[in-house]
C-alpha cells in the first residue's frame, strides 16, 4: 500500500486507457445506434443462475443495466440506491450498511451483510471486496426476498447479483472522461474489446478517478472526504468448440480516501468545550465538518478478484463450474470522536483471503420437469487489529489504549437442488432445497495498552478507567462454532412472459452466527444465526401491445433472532433480536409512450419492525434520565427498523430528439422519493430524517452512429440536504455527528467509441 504501488496501478491504468484505444481508432468502425422502437424489448437476467427473461422470473427483481448505469452518471451503491424503492445502502463510520426491505446487518466489520453480493457469480459478503466504483458493467440485478436456494450463502434478505462486461466478438473501444463540478471529481475511463483468435476474444477495461469532497473541514482548512481511485479488469472468453465455452477475468482495485465523510449535528452539553478547540465548529446541516487534529481520516483498500466459469454441454445437460478467489487488504485511521478535540485515535488493518468452488448440472431445458443441482465450497480468513487511543488527559482524566485482535477461518460446503415441473401450459411447480454446514474458528484478544506504545497497561487506575468509560478490559479466548441448516422453497407460477404471469412462493432463509469482532469487554463474544420464513404473492404483466409492463409483489418475511449491531456511544454492541417482520407491496413497470419517450417507474410501501426486541442499546437521553441499577437497555418492539422507510419510490422519464447533421438529442428527468426514516440503530428522534425528493437530470448530444457522446449530468437539482447515517459522539453523550447527502453537482462527460 505504498505510494509507489498506487503510481505504478495509475501508470498501468493509464496506458490501458490510451494506448489500445489509439490502435483500435484507426481501424474499427463504430457499431451503428439502435432505432427507436415502438414497443419493449425484453430484459434478460441471471436471477436464477441461467439467462432468462425478467417476466418469467417469480422473484421480485430490479434490475439497471450497464447503459443506464453510464447515462446517469452512476459510480457506486449509494447513487443507485436512490433510484431504487426498498434498496438501501449507508456509509457508517467503518462500513457500508446494506438492506433490502428494512433488514440487513450492523456496523461491525465482522459481520458479513444479509445482502448477499454475488460479481461475475463470485459470493462478496464484505463492501471492502469491491470497493471501487462501479465500472464497464453488463447489468446490476436487485434480488428482493431470500434467496436460499440458488443463491444460499447469507442471502436472507436479499442479494445483489451484478455481472460485468464482457469480451465482444467484433473489435470495440470506447474512452470517457468525465467532470464534476462540487467535488471536483475528474474521471477517465474505457476499455478495448475483440476477437484475438478464431475461439477467443479479450476485454481490457480500466479506470481512474479522483475528487476533492464535497464537505469544509474547518479545523485542518481542506476540502473532504478527498478519494483517488484506480481499477483494471482483464477478461477473455474461450470458445474452442460448440460445447465449452471458457470465461475468465481477474480484477485489481485500489481506493484511497482522506478526511471523514461526517459533520458535527448536535452538540450535546458540550459546546462551550468543542467550541474552544475550533470557534468554527458549528452543528447546522451545512456540509461543513471539524475533526482531524488528533489523526486524519484515512483509508486504503486493495482488492484482488479472479473469476473462472467454465460451461461444458454434455449432450443436453450443461455442466457449470464457478472458481472465485477474492483478497483484500485495508489500512484505516481515524479521529475517532469525530469531533475538534484531540480525544480519540483509531487505527486498523484487514487481511481477507476467500477461495470458493460451485458446480451447477442442469438438465436439458424444455422438458415438462427441468432440474439444477450443484454443490458447494468455501474457505476463507480474515484477520484484524483495530485500536483505540484515548488522550484522557484533555478531560481531567487517564491516558489509556486499547488493542484488539481478531483472527478467523471459515469453512462452508452446501448442497442444493431445484426442480420445475411443467403440470400443463399454464401451471409450474418450483421446488427447492439447500443444506449447508459452516465451522468457523477464531482467535480474539484485547489488551489494555499504554497509550501511545505497545506495552500492556498494568496501573489498576488505568484499568478500572478503560473498563469503565471504554468498556474494556482484557482478556483471550479461543473460539469455535459449527452450524447447519436446511432451507427449502416452494413457488406455484401461472402463465408466462407473452401471457403474463401470476406466482406465490414461500422461501426459508437463514443466516449464519458468528463472532463479535467490536467486543472489547469479552461479554459479548459470539452472536446466534438467524432465520427467515418470506412468502410472496407477485403478478407480471404486458400491456398495450407490448409497449408496457406492470409487475407486482406483495411481501411478507418473519425474522427470528434478527443480528444487530448497534454503537452506544463507546462502542458497537452487537445481539440477536428477538423478532422482526416486513411485509409490503413492490410495484414497477416501464412504458413506451412513443418510439421517442420512455417512462419507468417504481414505488413501494413497506412496514418493517421489531416484532419483540427488549434488549436494544439505549439512547444517550434515555441513559442520562436512567437511574436504575445495571445497563440502561429499551423496549423497540413495534418500532421501525434502521434506516426503513413506509414509503419509496422513482420514476424517470426519457427522450429522444433528431437534431442537424445526423445528430440525437438524449435527455431524462428523474425524481427519487423517501418518506421519514431513523438513521441511528438506537432509534434517536435526533436521527429521524423527515421525507423528502430529490431531482436528477440529464441531457447529452449523440453523434451520427455513436461515433462520440457529450452529455451534462445534474444531480440533486433542488439541492436537497438530508442526513445519510447518524452516530454517537463517544465520550461526549448527547453530541452526534451524520453524513450528508451530496449536494447539486453537475457532471460533465464526453464518450468517444471506436
Amino acid at each position: 500500500m505504498k505510494t509507489q504501488n498506487r503510481f505504478r496501478l495509475a501508470c498501468l491504468v493509464s496506458t490501458a486507457l490510451l494506448t489500445p484505444g489509439l490502435a483500435l481508432a484507426q481501424t474499427v468502425a463504430p457499431e451503428p445506434q439502435a432505432e427507436a422502437s415502438s414497443t419493449l424489448d425484453d430484459i434478460i437476467v441471471t436471477a436464477q443462475k441461467k439467462q432468462e427473461s425478467l417476466q418469467n422470473v417469480p422473484i421480485s427483481v430490479d434490475v439497471v443495466g450497464g447503459e443506464t448505469l453510464d447515462r446517469l452518471s452512476l459510480s457506486n451503491f449509494d447513487e443507485l440506491s436512490g433510484k431504487i424503492p426498498n434498496f438501501s445502502v449507508r456509509k457508517s463510520g467503518s462500513t457500508s450498511l446494506i438492506s433490502i426491505r428494512g433488514i440487513g446487518s450492523g456496523g461491525d466489520r465482522g459481520f458479513e451483510q444479509s445482502v448477499g453480493m454475488f460479481v461475475d457469480g463470485v459470493f462478496a459478503g464484505r463492501d471492502q471486496q469491491f470497493a471501487v466504483p462501479f465500472f464497464d458493467l453488463a447489468r446490476v440485478e436487485v434480488l428482493k426476498g431470500p434467496q436460499s436456494i440458488l443463491f444460499g450463502k447469507n442471502t436472507i434478505a436479499g442479494a445483489v447479483n451484478i455481472t460485468t462486461a464482457g469480451p465482444t466478438t467484433e473489435p470495440r473501444a470506447s474512452l470517457t472522461a468525465e467532470y464534476e463540478t462540487e467535488a471536483r471529481e475528474r474521471v477517465l475511463a474505457g476499455y478495448v474489446s475483440g476477437p484475438l483468435t478464431e475461439t477467443l476474444r479479450g476485454r481490457l477495461a480500466a479506470r481512474v478517478s479522483r475528487n476533492d469532497g464535497y464537505l469544509f473541514n474547518t479545523l485542518t482548512d481542506r476540502r473532504e472526504r478527498t478519494s483517488e481511485d484506480a481499477l483494471i479488469r482483464a477478461s477473455v472468453e474461450w470458445e474452442p468448440s460448440d460445447t465449452l465455452r471458457v470465461n475468465a477475468k481477474y480484477e485489481h482495485g485500489d481506493v484511497n480516501r482522506v478526511g471523514s465523510p461526517f459533520q458535527l449535528i448536535s452538540f450535546g452539553a458540550y459546546k462551550n468545550v468543542l467550541t474552544a478547540f475550533d470557534p468554527k465548529i458549528e452543528d447546522r446541516l451545512d456540509r461543513q465538518s471539524s475533526s482531524g487534529r488528533f489523526l486524519n481520516d484515512a483509508e486504503e483498500i486493495q482488492s484482488d478478484n479472479f473469476a473462472l466459469e467454465v460451461h461444458k454441454e454434455l449432450g443436453d445437460f450443461v455442466l457449470t463450474a464457478v472458481t472465485g478467489y477474492s483478497a483484500f487488504d485495508t489500512r484505516q485511521t481515524n479521529d475517532a470522536d469525530g469531533t475538534s478535540i484531540p480525544l480519540i485515535a483509531y487505527k486498523q488493518s484487514e487481511e481477507f483471503r476467500q477461495f470458493s468452488q460451485e458446480l451447477r448440472l442442469e438438465s436439458p431445458i424444455g422438458d415438462r420437469f427441468e432440474y439444477t443441482l450443484g454443490a458447494f465450497y468455501q474457505r476463507g480468513t480474515y484477520f484484524t487489529d483495530p485500536r483505540l487511543d484515548v488522550d484522557g488527559s484533555l478531560l481531567s482524566t487517564v491516558k489509556v489504549a486499547s488493542q484488539r485482535t481478531f483472527d478467523q477461518t471459515s469453512t462452508i460446503w452446501s448442497a442444493f437442488a431445484e426442480g420445475k415441473w411443467r403440470l400443463n401450459d399454464a401451471f409450474t411447480v418450483v421446488g427447492g432445497l439447500r443444506y449447508t454446514s459452516e465451522d468457523k474458528s477464531a482467535f480474539k484478544q484485547n489488551t489494555v495498552m499504554k497509550f501511545g506504545t505497545h506495552t500492556p497497561e498494568t496501573n489498576g487506575m488505568v484499568l478500572a478507567v478503560s473498563k469503565a468509560v471504554l468498556g474494556s478490559v482484557n482478556f483471550s479466548a479461543d473460539l469455535e462454532r459449527s452450524e447447519s441448516n436446511l432451507s427449502p422453497s416452494l413457488a406455484l407460477q401461472y402463465g408466462d412472459a407473452d401471457r403474463g404471469m401470476a406466482y406465490f412462493k414461500v422461501t426459508q432463509g437463514f443466516k449464519r452466527g458468528g463472532f463479535d469482532v467490536a467486543d472489547q469487554s469479552g461479554l459479548s463474544l459470539e452472536y446466534q444465526g438467524e432465520e427467515a420464513t418470506a412468502y410472496e404473492l407477485g403478478w407480471k404483466t404486458r400491456l398495450a401491445d407490448n409497449r408496457a409492463e406492470v409487475n407486482l409483489a406483495i411481501f411478507r418475511t418473519d425474522f427470528e433472532d434478527l443480528q444487530v449491531s448497534a454503537f452506544d456511544g463507546v462502542r458497537f454492541l452487537t445481539t440477536n433480536a428477538a423478532a422482526a417482520r416486513s411485509q409490503g407491496v413492490e410495484v414497477n413497470g416501464r412504458w413506451q409512450i412513443t418510439p421517442t419517450l420512455y417512462f419507468t417507474g417504481s414505488a413501494a410501501y413497506t412496514d418493517a419492525t421489531y416484532q419483540n426486541y427488549t434488549g436494544a442499546v439505549c439512547t444517550a437521553e434515555q441513559k442520562a434520565a436512567f437511574t436504575g441499577p445495571g445497563s440502561c437497555l429499551q423496549d423497540l418492539s413495534g418500532r421501525p427498523l434502521f434506516a426503513s422507510s413506509k414509503w419509496s419510490s422513482n420514476v424517470n422519464l426519457e427522450h429522444v430528439a433528431d437534431l442537424p447533421n445526423g445528430l440525437t438529442l438524449q435527455s431524462n428527468l428523474g425524481v427519487n422519493y423517501r418518506s421519514k426514516h431513523y438513521l441511528a440503530t438506537d432509534l434517536a428522534e435526533a436521527s429521524l430524517q423527515d421525507g423528502y425528493a430529490s431531482v436528477d437530470a440529464g441531457v447529452a448530444v449523440v453523434s451520427e452512429s455513436n461515433h462520440w457522446r457529450a452529455g451534462l449530468v445534474v444531480k440533486n437539482l433542488t439541492d436537497e440536504r438530508a442526513m445519510g447515517y447518524v452516530m454517537n459522539v463517544p465520550i461526549f453523550s448527547g453530541a452526534r455527528v451524520a453524513s450528508i447527502i451530496p449536494p447539486r453537482t453537475f457532471g460533465f462527460s464526453v464518450t468517444v467509441n471506436y
